[in-house]
């Protein structure tokens, strides 16, 4: 003690390890949260963010304890499947990925399986928005990581501008770049089936359109959409302006990247 005491004083910052900190640092918490995912490897998925949201220190039967109560956003690197507990679980310790396979026609246990144990599907360049508490204990060695719980909400909103602009020249009709209606029903359709995608993925249901409402996809000023269930697995989707006579549709199978294109006529 009296040697740890010393080195933290005396200023040798070479020799100064977390043995030092009177709590864990920031950088602590986020090596933590980072082996919590994948036990560190990050080819599928990657922390990009961290944010110390507050401090609680503690004790324990005479151990000193410190919780880091934190943020965190991670982004998938390419698709895959995740899970973080159970099959209806969206809070856990640890999160694990594995690499996308696209499901079976007909039964299949390795779909069945996969389902059972929490895997859901998420794209290249979702994020993950994180949040929950890291817990580290003093040891001689310095702070050690002794628990972690954190929950997810799946967000693809990152990536609708990117899909969007990505298929614009090809998808929208050609008088879509001079009417401002029919650009805005065609953007309102890709960016239903990006957020119709993202809600099949997180439940393995289509998404009424009550659904995609409650969370960020909204029709623009004066136009009204109508959203079909044509099979489980199936959607299709119209879409009109209150000042114009074009009706644009659009349709996609669940589970199946990119966006659709979309069809107008007057």
């Amino acid at each position: 003690m009296l040697l740890e005491r010393h080195l933290c004083s005396a200023g040798f910052i070479l020799l100064v390890t977390t043995a030092c900190n009177t709590r864990p640092s920031v950088q602590d918490g986020r090596d933590a949260v980072r082996l919590q995912i994948d036990e560190g490897r990050d080819d599928r998925l990657a922390l990009t963010d961290f944010v110390k949201a507050d401090g609680r220190p503690g004790e324990l039967a005479g151990v000193k304890l410190y919780t880091i109560i934190f943020t965190a956003d991670a982004r998938f690197r390419r698709d895959a499947t995740f899970s973080i507990g159970g099959p209806l679980s969206t809070e856990g310790a640890s999160i694990t990925t594995k690499p996308y396979i696209a499901p079976t026609r007909g039964f299949s246990w390795n779909d069945f399986l996969a389902s059972s144990q929490g895997f859901r599907r998420a794209f290249e360049g979702d994020l993950l928005r994180l949040s929950g508490e890291i817990t580290f204990e003093r040891r001689e060695s310095g702070w050690t990581p002794v628990s972690a719980r954190m929950r997810y909400a799946l967000d693809s909103t990152e990536r609708v501008p990117e899909l969007a602009q990505a298929t614009e020249i090809q998808s929208a009709p050609d008088h879509a770049r001079s009417d401002p209606n029919v650009a805005r029903l065609t953007s309102d359709l890709r960016n239903l089936a990006v957020a119709q995608e993202a809600f099949y993925a997180e439940t393995h249901a289509l998404a009424s359109l009550a659904d995609l409402q409650r969370g960020r996809w909204r029709a623009s000023a004066g136009v009204t959409v109508e959203l079909r269930r044509e099979s489980p697995e199936r959607w299709s989707a119209v879409a009109k302006h209150s000042s114009g006579s074009t009706v644009c549709a659009i349709s996609g199978d669940a589970g199946k990247r990119g966006i659709p294109k979309v069809s107008c006529r007057d």
